[in-house]
């Protein structure tokens, strides 16, 4: 089998191009954790907790979709195996339904502050 099968065995070049994947995937997975603990040091105390929870819940549902996608290669398998992918975001829109209105009012809140710090009337109702 020099040239690999018609499936996708491949040659060196075939090789080459995925390690370069598997590189740049790993590359964006170490983003997005410098993005969880960015988000946390530097932000929390200015959105609070549930704003701040779900940006890293974001951050950790992309990363998840990475990891199954490619690196346990369901990208690759049958629609029903790659449904899995889907189980992250569903999760996580379900948390993000959940943590909506918190999220609404701590930013609301900020928005309000940020208006009467600046010195702008007519800021936001309550």
């Amino acid at each position: 089998m020099a040239g690999g099968s018609a499936k996708g065995g491949g040659g060196h070049a075939e090789g080459v191009a995925g390690v370069r994947l598997y590189v740049w995937i790993y590359i964006l997975l170490l983003a997005f954790t410098g993005l969880s603990v960015a988000v946390s040091q530097l932000l929390m105390d200015v959105f609070g907790h549930t704003p701040v929870t779900v940006a890293i819940l974001a951050f950790s549902t992309i990363k998840a979709t990475f990891i199954l996608a490619y690196y346990m290669h369901l990208k690759y398998e049958r629609i029903w195996i790659r449904m899995w992918l889907y189980l992250p975001l569903a999760i996580f829109v379900l948390v993000l339904i959940g943590v909506g209105p918190d999220i609404y009012l701590v930013l609301r809140d900020l928005w309000t502050h940020i208006l009467t710090f600046a010195g702008v009337s007519g800021g936001v109702h309550h």
